[in-house]
Formats: C-alpha cells, structure tokens, sequence
C-alpha cells in the first residue's frame, strides 16, 4: 500500500513538473518577444514601455520554484549567470537610444537593467525564490571605485561569464573598514564570502568600460545585494572598492580570467590588456578615451584574501571550459564520422562481426579514447583482411594463369 501511495505521490509530482515546464516554455516565448523589441524597436518610448511589461513578467516568473533551473536560453539579448555555488542567478539587459536617431555614428546612451534571484534557504523552512532588482545610478560619480553600492545604487552594466569555472566564483576575501581605521593602529581585515562580477558599460560616444566588481547579500537583510569591497591593491597601501578600466570606443580590451606564468608554473589570473596612448604630443590628447591596448598584459592576482596588481605579465595558452567543450564536440563528429566509413569497410571486406561491433560503438553516448583506440584497432584488422583478400585474388588469377606481378607481354 504504502508502495503505491508514494508511487501516485511520485506521478503527481511528475505531471506538476511538466507542467510547470510547458507553461514556462510559453512563457519563455513571450518573454523572448519582448526581449527583441526592448533592443531594437526604433521607438524610445515603446522601448520603455516594452521593457516594463517585460521586468514585471520576468519578475513573477522567477519567484516560481520551476525557472531556477529553467535555462531560458531563447532570451539571447540577455545575459543570465548562474553562481558556481548554485546560491543565485543574475540577469542584465540594457535600452539604448541614438541622441540623433538621423545619424549612423553619434552618441548612444544605454540604461542598464538587473534581476537577481535569490534561491534563500534556512534550517527550518524551505528555500525561497527572491528576486531582487538591480537599480541603476543616475550618473556614475568620480569616486565610483572607492565606495560601496547595494541594489538600490548599482553600477549598471552588462555582466558577461568568466572563461574559467562553472559560473560567477566565490572566494573569501578580507576586506576592512577604513572608518574604523585609527592612525599608527594596526589595521585588522575581516574574512568574508564575495562573488566576482565582470561587466561592461557602454559608457559615451567615445569610450566604454569594463569593471571588476564583488558582491555579497547583506546578512541582516535577505532582500539586499552589497557591492564593492576594498581588496583591489593597485596601490600597496590604498585598495579600491572595485577595479574599472576605461578605454577607446574604437579599441579592443579584454579582461577575463586567463593563466599567468608564476614562478615555475602557471597561475589563475583576471588578465587584461595593458592600456597606452598614441605616440603624439600629450597636449593633444583631449581624454583618456584615446588609450587602447599596447601589447603587452597586466593582472590582478588573487592572494591571502585580496586582488594585488601584477604588471606586465606572460600568458600561457589554456583552453577554457567552452574551448574544451568544443574541442570534445569537434573529436566526436571526426570519430563518428570515422566509425561510419570503417563500417562500410568491414561490409566490403565482409566481416559481419566487426560490423555489428562497429554499431554497438555507434550507440555510445559519448566517443572518448577507448572509442579511438578502437577505432585504432578495427582499422588494423580491416587493412590485414584487405591485404588477404588481396593475395587471395592474386593467387586465383595466377592459378589462372595471369600473374599480375608480372609484366604482360
């Protein structure tokens, strides 16, 4: 009895799931609609509009239990990041708007847009799904890089995956309090957990810029989300609350994880290009806009709980996940496509065994090295049938009286 009970619970629970998917799906297409429009509809106004139907429906869809592991991968002018931890994930999007609608080129402002969804547990309840939105500055000040923001004041921009990991990384960082820091005291540095944001903010008509930033949830509040944190050491004695980088509209700049040589080895770094400026008279140059990439690399390198600045640094060549992930995709269309033409070798050579050996390997998920091993192998005993085929037909004919290693007169 109690068998069956837990079987129809297990049934219910099934047909709620699918159902849960389905509705989401239809709801993921509508969403998808909106998402194109709020890009790219000439409008402002509608754009908007667009984009307050759509952050109320996101919204209510992901405080549902179902989206938390819903990919919605058709929302492709979004960026959506999952924590590594599992513990949340961030939504950004952004609205841009040609100052003159008439121009190609000219000045376009962006207005950046964010959702966190909190997935909140504790000891006696079950999780809770929060959304928290991301509301962005009216205007970024100067002191950008040395002050702490919270959801309410968030340095918009749109947040891109790390090349390295699984996700938006967390370490414990130690960070302190530079009110509480009394002079010729020793300061004291408090451990925390901090996630670590990339992100990019269209900026002006001339420049963009690219940001490291770190986040925490307030403990005392589970519907506030804290950035910035004091452990970017460019200077050995000042840290900065978070790491920006602004560079030329019209010039390249990378800043993602990547590896450094390190002493004997190679080392985990966020990697990114070093900045210089024209060779002209530096009485010219009317902003920092003009600086681009020089060539060489500088990092930050995370170490005893905080960000210190390396300059000019050599990289080492590592594939990433997704570089790896394609490699395998790549290795596996060449091994099946192999396995398909050792196939029709077997069925000429008209070795049954191996063929049906060749399509017991077929069924495989995943081909990996015992597949080319295999293949290997097959390919071997393929070659020695032919070569026996092969002397066996020139034995008939030179019974036959045709000796084919001869030369016919």
């Amino acid at each position: 009895m109690n068998k069956i009970f837990l079987g129809l619970i297990g049934l219910l629970c099934f047909v709620q799931f699918s159902f849960g998917q389905t509705e989401l799906a239809s709801t993921e297409r509508e969403l998808a609609t909106m998402a194109r429009d709020i890009l790219d509809y000439p409008d402002f106004e509608v754009q908007k509009k667009k984009n307050r139907e759509f952050t109320s429906l996101l919204i209510q869809t992901l405080k549902k239990e179902e989206s938390y592991s819903y990919p919605f991968d058709s929302l492709q002018t979004i960026s959506i990041l999952d924590a590594e931890d599992g513990s949340f994930r961030v939504f950004t999007w952004q609205i841009t708007k040609k100052k003159d609608p008439k121009t190609y080129y000219g000045e376009t402002e962006h207005f950046y847009f964010g959702l966190i969804q909190r997935k909140y547990i504790t000891e006696d309840n079950p999780p809770e799904y929060i959304v928290i939105p991301l509301i962005e500055l009216a205007e970024i000040p100067r002191t950008i890089e040395n002050i702490v923001l919270d959801n309410n004041n968030w340095l918009g921009g749109l947040y891109y995956p790390p090349k390295y990991g699984n996700g938006v990384q967390k370490k414990v960082l130690k960070y302190f309090d530079p009110k509480g820091v009394k002079v010729g005291e020793k300061v004291k540095r408090k451990k925390q957990e901090y996630y670590i944001l990339m992100g990019w903010n269209g900026m002006d008509e001339t420049s963009n810029i690219k940001f490291i930033d770190v986040m925490s949830f307030d403990p005392n509040d589970k519907e506030r989300v804290i950035f910035g944190a004091n452990v970017f050491y460019f200077d050995p004695l000042v840290p900065k609350f978070r790491a920006l980088f602004k560079y030329s509209e019209y010039a390249p700049f990378s800043l993602n994880y990547g590896y450094i040589k390190k002493g004997f080895g190679k080392k985990l770094a966020i990697v990114y290009d070093h900045m210089g400026t024209p060779k002209i008279n530096a009485a010219k140059l009317k902003d920092i806009w003009t600086m681009g990439p020089d060539g060489s690399y500088d990092a930050l390198y995370f170490s005893s709980g905080a960000f210190d600045w390396i300059k000019n640094v050599e990289t080492v060549s590592v594939l990433s996940n997704q570089d790896k992930k394609n490699f395998e995709q790549n290795q596996e269309r060449i091994l099946r496509s192999k396995m398909a033409e050792m196939k029709k070798m077997a069925e000429i050579v008209g070795d049954e065994d191996m063929v049906k050996e060749i399509e017991a390997m077929e069924t495989r998920k995943n081909l990996d090295k015992y597949a080319l091993k295999f293949i290997q192998r097959k390919e071997k005993l393929i070659l020695k049938k032919q070569e026996e085929i092969q002397k066996r037909e020139a034995q008939k004919l030179k019974e036959a009286g045709l000796d084919m290693t001869k030369k016919q007169n």
